[in-house]
């Protein structure tokens, strides 16, 4: 059973939709195939795409 603790982040995560972002953001790095010098700023370029 999960604590209340868990259930505020559950709802928390669901709310600002922490898990589509997640797999958007998996399925950007997976696409791209980015190599070594990958950096968060790539990540920023491919979403204002």
């Amino acid at each position: 059973m999960a604590s209340e603790r868990e259930e505020e982040a559950q709802k928390y995560l669901q709310k600002h939709k922490i898990p589509e972002l997640m797999d958007n953001l998996m399925s950007l790095v997976l696409f791209h195939r980015p190599g070594k010098t990958w950096t968060c700023q790539g990540l920023v370029q491919f979403e204002s795409l």
